[in-house]
Order: C-alpha cells, then structure tokens, then sequence
C-alpha cells in the first residue's frame, strides 16, 4: 500500500520529516516510510509517464483563485459525485471542498460565518477560474456562501471542522491491487474511540422528501464510503462511521461500517 498526505519536507535534504506523533500518518510511519512516494516538483512538472505515482503536494496552500483551481482538479477527478447534474454545480462543490479544507486547517475560531460574506469577489473569482459561465455566476456564488454559512452556523458543522486526534482534510490515500487505486478522503478524524470518515456533499432534495433524498443519497454512495473505510481499517482498528454531510441541508447523515 502507498499513502500519500500531508507532510513536512526538509528543505536541506528534501525528504519528509517523519510525521507529528498525534497525526493519522504517524500510527503508520514504521511500516510505510520507506514506500511513501514524494515529488517535491508541482504536479504539471511530473513526466507523463510518472503519472500513475502522483501524490499531493504535501506544501499545499490556499491561496489564490488560479491556484485553487489547479491544486482541485486531483481531488475532482477522484470523487463520483453524480448528483452534480450540471457543471455549475460541479464547481460549486469543488470551491466548497476547498473552503472546508482551508476552515479545518486554519481553525474554526478563526472563521465565523460572517467572514464569508467578505469573500464574495474571491468565491465569485474563484468559481470563474474553475468555468462556472457568466450566466450562472451570481446564483453559483450565493449557492457557494450559503454553503459554507450554512456549515459554520451548524454545531455539527463546527463539530466536523474543528480539531480532533489525528484529523486530516482532503486524505489523499493509494491501494495496490491489480491496479493502483486512488482514494481521497474528505474529513476523517478519531472522537471518543471512533474513527469517523465523513464525505461532503454539496446537493440538497429538491423534491421536499427528505426521507427519500437521503435514503437514496445513502445507497449511492454506500460502495465509496465503505472502500475508503476498508482501506484505513487496514491500518486502524478502532471501530469506523461513516459519514455524509449536506452542507445545504445542515444534515449529516451517518451509518456504522461493519467489516
């Protein structure tokens, strides 16, 4: 197994620093480090032919809208959420994402839910850089603001955002079978003996039949939840939840994995 995630490089050698002593990486240091892939060089420098070896840069940042766009195109194309009918929509999910990962690591203090409404021209740059058309524009960033408001005035919002053991955002993790898969793990993180990995999802029921939309929403999406809970329960005992949180919805809705 390869697993690829946030780490600290050293500049003088250039190699990853052996993980924080609280983090998810360093309950599996000992087994792993000396098959954990790093390319120090940006992902559009890597040959062609290394592709299928590509992690994450582990220096990522939340900076600007052109670089957001770039650094979300990995993490996109790994999720198959298909209840995304349209590309507007898909963007606004990838530009969510990106705003909960940046929330989770700089602190949910430092994000009160009136600070999105000071990032209209960011989130509305953003959303352009990653194609949202002219004429969805104005209702893609309301949609994107309501979303993360919705998510830091919500208590289980804040819950899945703030800091727990061995949290991680955005977990990028690889698996070698007969092929090498790609996982990327939105928010998973360790409460009260439990591993939680928890999946967002930017779509909310449009027929007002809650039941039925998160029913549906739960049996689609089942199958991914459970191969990322398969993969760390390699790694991890302890007993694992699974995880669907609507933003939109302020709903999480969530079921025990049973290996």
């Amino acid at each position: 197994m390869i697993l690829c995630g946030k780490g600290d490089i050293d500049p003088k050698t250039d190699e990853i620093k052996t993980p924080n002593k609280s983090s998810l990486m360093h309950r599996l240091w000992s087994s792993i480090a000396e098959t954990v892939i790093h390319h120090p060089e940006a992902p559009e420098a890597i040959a062609p032919e290394k592709a299928q070896e590509q992690c994450l840069p582990s220096d990522w940042a939340f900076t600007t809208p052109e670089q957001l766009a770039s650094s979300t195109q990995a993490s996109q194309a790994q999720r198959s959420d298909i209840e995304w009918n349209n590309n507007a929509a898909r963007h606004i999910g990838t530009l969510v994402h990106r705003y909960l990962e940046r929330i989770s690591h700089e602190g949910i203090e430092q994000w009160p839910a009136a600070r999105i409404e000071t990032l209209t021209r960011a989130i509305r740059t953003g959303l352009m850089h990653l194609g949202v058309s002219n004429e969805e524009l104005d209702r893609s960033t309301a949609q994107a603001q309501r979303a993360l408001k919705q998510t830091l005035n919500d208590k289980t919002g804040q819950w899945i955002l703030r800091s727990h053991p061995e949290a991680q955002s955005e977990l990028a993790l690889s698996r070698l079978s007969d092929n090498i898969e790609h996982f990327i793990i939105d928010r998973t993180f360790v409460d009260d003996g439990v591993r939680w990995i928890v999946d967002y999802k930017t779509s909310e029921d449009a027929q007002n039949d809650m039941s039925e939309f998160l029913t549906q929403e739960r049996e689609h999406y089942r199958e991914q939840l459970e191969n990322y809970a398969r993969l760390v329960s390699e790694f991890d005992s302890r007993p694992i939840k699974l995880a669907l949180y609507f933003p939109l919805m302020q709903h999480l809705e969530s079921w025990d994995y049973i290996n």
